[in-house]
C-alpha cells in the first residue's frame, strides 16, 4: 500500500507542476520546477515519502 501511495503522490505532483509553472509570475522551466518539488518531497523531515525497505 505504501508503494501505491508514493506513486499516487508522484503522479499528482508531476501533473500539478505544469499548473504551477503557468501560475507563477516569472518564467521557470518545467523540469526545474519538477526537480524542486521532488526535492521538497524527498526532504526527510516532511515524511511524505517513506523509507524504502532494501532487504526485500
Amino acid at each position: 500500500m505504501e508503494i501505491f501511495f508514493t506513486i499516487l503522490i508522484m503522479t499528482l505532483v508531476v501533473s500539478l507542476s505544469g499548473v504551477f509553472t503557468r501560475v507563477l509570475p516569472f518564467q521557470l522551466p518545467l523540469p526545474l520546477m519538477q526537480i524542486a518539488i521532488g526535492a521538497l518531497l524527498a526532504w526527510a523531515t516532511l515524511g511524505l515519502l517513506g523509507d524504502c525497505d532494501q532487504e526485500r
